[in-house]
């Protein structure tokens, strides 16, 4: 049975108004309507032939567009039949093949933001002495459930099968690997490098390509022992195995590649 909710439970607009009122700013938010009144003049710009009432009642609405219909987006359409009156987002108006935003910014040769582009190999996957002490790549993907590290706590999550193998997150690993290294589905792993060890269980698939592993970020970071350097991580968080460099110039901090090894645990 589902537990009573809470006395007065909020939404996430009931809070977020809340907050506003507090920091000063709640009428610029609302700009003085209800949250309901905020609903009403959302859908009404919309253009659905629905009222509001039989939207919610309904649920859904389809649009019936045909091939030919002008809302239909076409990638460049306009750039293309009219690329005087519709230029692109570029300095030039144009597609661009040499980036001068770039070389704006980082000069024209700069070993990780080309003006051209060029592929860059990964500083791990180039180095021969890391590749043969951590044969497999690691990828860190988004997990079909959840959002980042949000809902890990939740039992409908945890019991999903994508998300935890007995209570640990799993790790992907292809068949031909799986078999070199006598591991088995449900196995518990140590996924290793130089920067530290998670503890994963194996899932053995197919859909992983040989020499590739992958393990879904947002993992709750669980040391073995709290406080003490090296101690694996039972949560599976893979930003433990990860470089702290960022990986390119013109890149965030979104990190495709990592070496690790993998053994079977023994217990």
């Amino acid at each position: 049975t589902l537990p009573h909710p809470f006395d007065a439970p909020k939404n996430d607009l009931d809070i977020f108004i809340e907050l506003a009122d507090r920091l000063g700013f709640g009428t610029t938010l609302t700009e003085n309507s209800s949250p309901v009144r905020l609903l009403h003049r959302i859908y009404q710009s919309l253009d659905i032939p629905l009222t509001y009432q039989e939207f919610k009642a309904k649920g859904y609405y389809h649009y019936p567009l045909a091939p030919d219909n002008p809302q239909i987006m076409k990638l460049f359409h306009d750039f293309i039949t009219q690329p005087d009156q519709h230029p692109l987002p570029t300095p030039s108006g144009k597609l661009e093949i040499y980036s001068q935003r770039i070389s704006d910014f980082f000069g024209d040769h700069h070993p990780s933001a080309p003006v051209i582009p060029q592929y860059i190999s990964s500083p791990e996957t180039k180095n021969p002495n890391r590749l043969r002490d951590y044969p497999l790549i690691l990828t860190t993907p988004h997990p079909k459930l959840g959002r980042h590290s949000q809902w890990q706590n939740l039992s409908w999550h945890r019991d999903e099968y994508q998300m935890r193998i007995q209570g640990y997150v799993p790790v992907l690993i292809n068949p031909i690997d799986a078999q070199s290294r006598s591991i088995e589905t449900s196995d518990l792993v140590r996924v290793y490098n130089d920067r530290g060890t998670i503890l994963c269980r194996a899932y053995i698939t197919p859909r992983i390509r040989p020499q590739v592993v992958r393990i879904n970020e947002g993992g709750w970071y669980t040391p073995q022992q709290p406080g003490f350097s090296g101690s694996p991580d039972l949560g599976g968080n893979p930003n433990i195995l990860l470089s702290r460099h960022q990986p390119e110039a013109l890149c965030d901090g979104m990190v495709n590649c990592a070496l690790v090894g993998i053994v079977k645990e023994i217990q």
